[in-house]
């Protein structure tokens, strides 16, 4: 079935994107993906939430995708609420120089 995530790309306490990951996402992923920004972009668009999540789609597009076209990928979406039988969702913080996060359970409620 999958390890279905969602992580919300928040700013003052609202969700402003929230990315889908069917093959899962976790604290480490997120960690990846930050310390990716942070060596090899000058501007990390940490504090922009819509700019972030658009950069995690493309980015795990990459690692989830057949490597023979940028746009042949499964697996990864922007959703507007959380689907139903969600494994778990994240809550990313954008307000500080670099984000912080954390896992919640896996209520609709966004």
């Amino acid at each position: 079935m999958g390890d279905r995530v969602t992580v919300h790309f928040r700013l003052g306490g609202r969700t402003e994107a929230i990315v889908y990951s069917h093959y899962g996402v976790d604290g480490d992923t997120l960690n990846e993906f930050f310390n990716e920004i942070e060596t090899n972009l000058s501007d990390t668009r940490f504090n922009d939430p819509p700019y972030l999540a658009a950069k995690f789609v493309v980015w795990l597009a990459l690692k989830s995708g057949s490597g023979k076209h940028p746009l042949d990928f499964l697996g990864v979406g922007v959703y507007q609420f959380d689907p139903e039988d969600l494994s778990r969702r994240y809550l990313v913080d954008c307000r500080t120089p670099r984000p912080t996060f954390k896992e919640k359970t896996s209520s609709r409620r966004n």
